[in-house]
């Protein structure tokens, strides 16, 4: 079977290039054979004839009916005109106008990623979606353990403009690999961050975190998802020190989110399409 993935966000950073590297091996045997990112207002295609299926990935888009998600539903109800199978992956969905349920009632098969997104689905579009972590963790990083164990490590702020000074000990999901950024934080007591595969990196670490949020409810879904209880902030704490208390008295519902990724399988591909 030949596919098209759309929203290949493997350019953006290295979380989402994990993720795109995770999806392909998922989707084996089958083959990409036409991998495109989001464009607005629409997205320009007319090869249906050279492929069997199209498969989003929603990962971080489709939420607040902006105008990414906006083309990338167009793109599937053009699909779904040619007769072509849809399958909509790995998706937050936030805040989507229920006019898409058009739509979303001819998907071959829907997953999310957090509870919230399942629950907005169920209650606005009459589905329930299948509900699976982030597609990044489910990649094998070689365990490489750096020899120094650091206490703090601070990763980006959303928008990317928090400044820690000198601060050493840091991640940067744009600049490094996946697997280096992991196995940094295996070595690592505590992750502060604001990007959400930089919090998804510590999960797979298997070590706490404090999030800080963005532009959707993807941290606090990710941990509620979970069925944890543990706040995450609405800034970049003043003193990184303040929450190494903070994370201490989350240690129970840290290890119900590892807990939660670690025991979470993908179904056969075979059985989606």
């Amino acid at each position: 079977m030949k596919l098209l993935l759309l929203n290949d966000t493997t350019n953006y950073h290295n979380g989402c290039k994990q993720v795109i590297k995770n999806l392909k091996l998922w989707m084996q045997p089958y083959k990409v054979v036409i991998s495109i990112p989001i464009s607005v207002p629409r997205i320009a295609f007319d090869e249906w004839d050279s492929i069997d299926a199209v498969v989003v990935n929603g990962e971080g888009t489709m939420h607040n009916n902006r105008q990414g998600a906006v083309s990338a539903l167009n793109f599937i109800k053009l699909a779904q005109q040619q007769n072509k199978p849809t399958v909509l992956l790995n998706s937050i969905w936030q805040n989507i106008d229920p006019e898409w349920k058009t739509v979303t009632d001819k998907l071959v098969y829907w997953s999310v990623r957090d509870v919230y997104s399942q629950l907005h689905a169920t209650k606005d579009f009459k589905r329930t979606p299948a509900l699976y972590p982030d597609l990044s963790y489910f990649g094998r990083p070689d365990n490489r353990f750096p020899k120094t164990v650091h206490d703090i490590t601070l990763g980006q702020s959303f928008d990317r403009k928090q400044d820690f000074g000198s601060y050493p000990q840091r991640i940067n999901i744009f600049d490094q690999l996946w697997d280096d950024i992991v196995n940094q934080l295996r070595n690592s007591n505590l992750c502060v961050t604001g990007r959400f595969h930089e919090v998804m990196a510590s999960i797979r670490a298997d070590k706490p975190f404090v999030a800080i949020e963005g532009n959707s409810w993807k941290m606090q879904a990710l941990i509620a998802s979970a069925g944890a209880n543990i706040p995450v902030l609405k800034e970049f704490p003043k003193n990184l020190q303040d929450v190494k208390q903070f994370a201490k008295t989350y240690d129970n519902e840290y290890y119900k989110v590892l807990l939660w990724h670690k025991h979470t399988t993908l179904p056969s591909f075979a059985c989606i399409l």
